[in-house]
């Protein structure tokens, strides 16, 4: 069996409440060349029941020692070329796959596509839905955006090889073990690009 082209990582803990609007963003995308491994970290809720109503998923459940130890371990069983990462109360826009796919294939040279997320900000007028582009500069990876703002980790997908190359999610920095990878990139001269559409809820 071919590889598939997109794999989506789904950490996940005690997600009941809005695991299935999670997992059907991915299962509803048009383009369907895709591998979904979930890592459920012991879930004590209905967490595991609702992801056996999902026959595609690939599901590990095992105590973790967090979110980023899980993405690790879901990066080691990986076979798609294209990586994302999915928490499990959040979603993707409809039919983002398909483009994104489409902008992997264009360009060989690409490790990484950083695009907008939606957010709710409170204005003048109330709170107020927005597609968030802040932090990402012309390529996504500007170095001091990095250190200093908050970039929208999952807001992007991956080539598999950058992880090869830089290594993986370091867990001594805990909670920002994705803000170090993303520097990490950038000092690395990662070819990567800004994506105009909204890519996460």
């Amino acid at each position: 069996m071919a590889s598939p082209q997109i794999t989506i990582i789904t950490p996940c803990l005690n997600a009941e409440a809005f695991l299935s609007e999670a997992l059907e963003s991915v299962q509803n995308q048009d383009f369907k060349d895709i591998e979904h491994i979930v890592l459920d970290g012991g879930s004590t809720d209905g967490s595991l029941n609702i992801l056996n109503t999902f026959p595609d998923l690939h599901i590990l459940s095992k105590i973790d020692q967090g979110s980023h130890d899980a993405m690790n371990k879901g990066l080691e069983l990986a076979k798609g070329d294209i990586i994302g990462f999915l928490n499990g109360d959040d979603t993707y826009e409809d039919g983002v796959f398909t483009d994104i796919a489409m902008h992997f294939a264009a360009d060989p040279d690409l490790d990484m596509l950083c695009g907008g997320d939606i957010v709710f900000r409170q204005d003048g007028h109330g709170m107020r839905q927005v597609i968030d582009r802040r932090y990402r500069g012309e390529s996504g990876l500007a170095l001091s955006e990095l250190l200093f703002g908050a970039p929208a980790f999952n807001a992007r997908f991956y080539r598999r090889r950058l992880f090869e190359q830089i290594g993986n999610f370091d867990l001594t920095f805990d909670f920002s073990a994705d803000r170090d990878f993303l520097i990490r990139a950038a000092l690395a001269e990662t070819r990567s690009i800004s994506y105009e559409k909204p890519i996460y809820n």
